[in-house]
């Protein structure tokens, strides 16, 4: 089982992933990149908070609750772009 300490979000992936390439990052890289940090923790967020809703408005049944964040996730970020 994946540790929890290993879980990395997408921006943390990717900004790795630029690190070991080599791609130098100059401090304006450097502050974007914390923006989306923030944007991407507030994406979690909204995403949780609509889940747990959709949870509570489909009476606690596990099932019909995923597939409101599925079509949640559509409307929220287009889907498949």
């Amino acid at each position: 089982m994946e540790n929890e300490l290993d879980k990395q979000t997408a921006v943390q992936w990717l900004v790795e992933k630029l690190q070991e390439s080599g791609i130098p990052l100059m401090t304006d890289e450097f502050e974007m990149i914390q923006q989306a940090k923030e944007m991407e923790k507030g994406q979690i967020i909204d995403a949780w908070d609509s889940a747990i809703q959709a949870h509570e408005d489909r009476g606690h049944v596990l099932a019909k609750s995923w597939e409101d964040f599925e079509e949640y996730f559509k409307q929220t970020y287009g889907g498949n772009k």
